[in-house]
Parts: structure tokens; sequence; C-alpha cells
């Protein structure tokens, strides 16, 4: 039996949401690489690719799961999901979660004490080991690779409610104390994806709307981008809940 673990309530924090979004690429990955309709997997080896990252996901899971025991925090199960029905969305799902896992993981780096070595080591290596996996689904989709010079960072809210896009609402045995934030949908879906240059639409729930109308102030879209100073641009209405850009 192991020993336990002593950690900051930032590094147990961490490992709770690095072992939520875990999850959903288990289960993303093992969908796709168990799937009986690998005709939707055109590109040559990515089938066996899926397969590969799939039992990679599986042993990243098993190491935060023994890790986070160790520390006595509370286990986080996996929730239900929904994933896209068709190749070119899934795909762009496994890219966006690579990106996620990166990013989230650089924002944590800065956060954890001296004391939480041995946490920043794994989410590091799993961090790096994310990037070259996103590098391989992006060759053997025949994608160009990323041309960015830096990863982008990403806050524990945006990771968490990135991931909550894809997860089934109330199946979740346990929930972060993360704050959830409000309902926004991108051309007209709660989970979509904007590629440079597209024009979107986004759109705003009751109680967003509400907030909105009180405030009386413009819209603007925060763009971040690698590590550079989020760049806002204005968002001009087109209706009642719904802003174009």
């Amino acid at each position: 039996m192991k020993e336990t673990l002593s950690l900051s309530a930032t590094a147990v924090d961490a490992l709770q949401l690095a072992l939520f979004l875990k999850n959903l690429e288990v289960s993303l990955f093992s969908s796709a690489a168990n799937s009986s309709d690998n005709a939707m997997f055109l590109a040559p080896g990515l089938t066996r690719l899926t397969t590969n990252i799939s039992q990679q996901e599986q042993t990243q899971h098993t190491a935060l799961q023994a890790m986070l025991r160790r520390t006595g925090g509370a286990d986080i199960p996996p929730c239900q999901y929904t994933f896209p029905d068709n190749a070119t969305d899934l795909l762009f799902l496994m890219h966006a979660l690579k990106v996620i896992e990166v990013g989230v993981h650089l924002s944590v780096a800065d956060l954890l004490s001296p004391t939480d070595a041995t946490i920043d080591t794994l989410l590091s290596s799993i961090a790096s080991v994310a990037a070259g996996q996103d590098a391989l689904l992006r060759a053997a989709n025949n994608s160009s690779t990323s041309l960015a010079s830096f990863d982008t960072p990403l806050s524990d809210v945006w990771a968490y409610n990135l991931a909550l896009g894809f997860t089934q609402p109330g199946s979740c045995t346990r929930e972060l104390p993360i704050p959830i934030l409000l309902v926004l949908s991108l051309n007209n879906k709660t989970a979509e994806f904007a590629r440079a240059g597209e024009k979107i639409t986004l759109g705003w729930d009751i109680a967003a709307g509400a907030a909105l109308s009180r405030s009386g102030k413009l819209l603007f879209i925060g763009w971040v981008n690698q590590v550079n100073a989020p760049v806002y641009t204005p968002l001009s209405p087109v209706g009642d809940a719904m802003g174009g850009y």
C-alpha cells in the first residue's frame, strides 16, 4: 500500500479537474476505437491511432485516479456524454480536447506550490503527451500542423465549462466546485467550433439576456490566442438574444 500523499488544496483541485477531463477523453477515444462503424475513419492509420490513444488515455486515467486517492481527495466518477455522429466533427472534438488539456495544465502549473512537485510532474507529462497526440491526429487526418509558436493557457473555469458542453446534464454524480458560466450557443449549438474567417452567431439564455438588458452596455467578444493578451471586438446585435461577428 502506497503512503498518503500530502498536497496543497490547489493541487487536489487540479487533480480532480484533470480526472474530470480525462473521464471525457477516455469515453471519447474508447468509443471511437471500439466503434463498429470504422468506415467513418477513412484516413489510413487513423483507426489504429485512436486505439493507441485510447490505451494511453486509460493509463493516464489510472495514474490520476491513484494519485488522487493517495491524497484522500474525493474520486470523480465519469458522467454520460454526447459526441458528434460524423467523422469530421468527432476528429475536431478530439483536437479540441487535446488543446484544452494542454492549456489548463499550463495554467495550473503557475498555481502549484513547490511542495506539489509530484502532481506538477504528472500533469506536465500528460500535457506533453497530449500535444504529441494532437500532432499525430492532425497528420493521420491529413490536416496541417499547428503553426502557433505557443500553446494557449486556459483557466479551470474555461476548461470545465468547455467539457460540460459535451456532458449530459444531470449525469455527473459528483460535480466540481467550479463556477458554471451562463449558457451561450454558437451557430445555434451549445457545443460547436468556429474556424478562422468563419461568420458566427452567438445566442444566450434567458438569464444572460436579463443581465445584459439591465447592464445597458455594449457587447464584446474576447479572443484568446497563445500567450497574448485577450483581444476584444464588438458584437453586433441581430435579435433579442443573439449577436453576430
